[in-house]
């Protein structure tokens, strides 16, 4: 409990809602394109919103709002945008190979 309600608590959130909502969308045929843009324009906004947020409402007073909060987490978008296409490689690829399992 002590990990959620920390500074931390909002990517736990973002990825339990991000990642519903993945699986909703991509699909059930194994698809790179769709995994790709699925997982960079789903998982990654939708984690950084609820951790903004989250980060906002903790360190409120610290921060000078929500912008400030975002730019304390802006420099790590591009490499979660590279790692999801990666993912999204890598799943669409085991996803094709495993189908008989």
């Amino acid at each position: 409990l002590g990990i959620i309600m920390g500074p931390r608590g909002g990517f736990f959130i973002g990825f339990l809602v991000a990642y519903t909502l993945m699986s909703l969308l991509k699909g059930h045929t194994p698809s790179f394109p769709r995994y790709a843009v699925v997982g960079a324009l789903i998982s990654v906004p939708v984690t950084y919103l609820f951790a903004t947020l989250w980060l906002t409402i903790l360190f409120g007073d610290k921060f000078v709002g929500i912008s400030a909060a975002f730019m304390a987490l802006v420099q790590f978008i591009p490499g979660d945008l590279i790692k999801a296409i990666a993912a999204a490689a890598l799943g669409a690829t085991l996803n094709r190979r495993l189908q008989f399992l």
